[in-house]
């Protein structure tokens, strides 16, 4: 007789700036309750593997890139409001994401939450 287990689903968490927050998560950082143009990262649960005791579970961080560079929601393009021309929306398509390691997340996360350019550079640099 086979044993099969449910699949468990994925868990997402949305990231903001503290200014568009609807929550905190465990860490103390903004979040969003869904995916809109206020979010500007993310965390997704990822099964690793199974065995017979439990679901390994593991998780890919993403970030929101424009053009070729992790977005940076200080600048004029990145907030939708701002986006006014034809091009930006119409033309545009969907934002991008990129995976990144967890210490770039942890310092995006930061650079968010304080605006700081050392955060933002540090993200940066932890993704190459």
């Amino acid at each position: 007789m086979a044993i099969h287990s449910t699949p468990k689903p994925f868990l997402v968490t949305y990231y903001t700036k503290p200014e568009f927050e609807q929550n905190k998560d465990s860490s103390g950082y903004s979040t969003r309750d869904n995916q809109d143009e206020y979010v500007f990262a993310k965390k997704v649960s990822s099964s690793l593997g199974k065995s017979m005791t439990s679901n390994v579970m593991g998780y890919n961080y993403l970030i929101r890139i424009e053009g070729r560079k992790l977005c940076d929601p200080r600048t004029i393009f990145s907030l939708p409001e701002n986006k006014v021309n034809y091009i930006d929306r119409v033309c545009r398509g969907e934002d991008n994401w990129v995976k990144v390691p967890q210490t770039s997340f942890e310092n995006y996360l930061k650079f968010l939450q304080t605006d700081s350019d050392q955060w933002y550079k540090a993200a940066i640099q932890a993704s190459k």
